[in-house]
């Protein structure tokens, strides 16, 4: 079977497939001399529409990054323990004398707690702030 992908070289093809293969998205059967594509659909969320609605219509971009950022770790690890500083690594960007990303994770962080997306604890391991994930859910709550 002849598949074009658009690629000028052998060597840009292997590069990229050794991508794919090191991230684990293709699996290289050797022995068979095939690869093959796991089924990686325990990395997808299914958010009913009405919150991915909610989401949309209400935080920015970067709130939706924590939350979903927050849901992959409480997929594997319930309690989960974060810092401001990793969802700021997280959103591509540094704390490191910058009050205003600080200021912008803590609110977003409320924001997804307010709206029971998130819950949270915050405590403190030395002069460390750190946060315990408690909750993670798919609904959001309407408050009245």
């Amino acid at each position: 079977m002849l598949v074009i992908l658009g690629m000028k070289s052998k060597t840009t093809f292997r590069a990229h497939l050794k991508y794919l293969i090191e991230s684990e998205y293709v699996v290289d059967d050797v022995e068979n001399k095939r690869y093959i594509i796991p089924d990686k659909e325990n990395i997808f969320f299914y958010l009913p529409l009405d919150t991915v609605q909610f989401i949309n219509d209400t935080v920015k971009e970067q709130v939706y990054k924590i939350y979903l950022y927050l849901g992959q770790r409480w997929k594997y690890k319930p309690g989960y323990v974060f810092t401001q500083e990793e969802i700021a690594e997280h959103l591509g960007t540094s704390l490191a004398g910058n009050e205003t990303v600080r200021r912008q994770i803590k609110n977003s962080l409320i924001a997804l707690q307010n709206h029971g997306l998130i819950e949270y604890e915050q405590f403190y391991e030395g002069k460390v702030p750190k946060y315990r994930l408690v909750n993670w859910s798919t609904h959001y709550i309407e408050r009245k």
